[in-house]
């Protein structure tokens, strides 16, 4: 990294994110009165992004 890359101000932080979905629950599974799953589809992930740089997020659909 050179001077000028760290004169660039951070512009966002994330820290340790973390993003979980509920699991759908079939009919029988709510009849029965089971407990609701969830998926965790990002966990602990950190991030800077500074003054200047570019961010891009890709979905599952590319």
């Amino acid at each position: 990294m050179n001077a000028a890359q760290t004169d660039r101000g951070v512009m966002l932080t994330v820290e340790d994110l973390a993003i979980e979905f509920n699991v759908a629950r079939s009919l029988a599974q709510l009849l029965q009165g089971e407990a609701r799953q969830r998926l965790r589809a990002v966990d602990g992930v950190s991030l800077e992004v500074r003054r200047l740089e570019t961010l891009g997020l890709v979905g599952e659909s590319g």
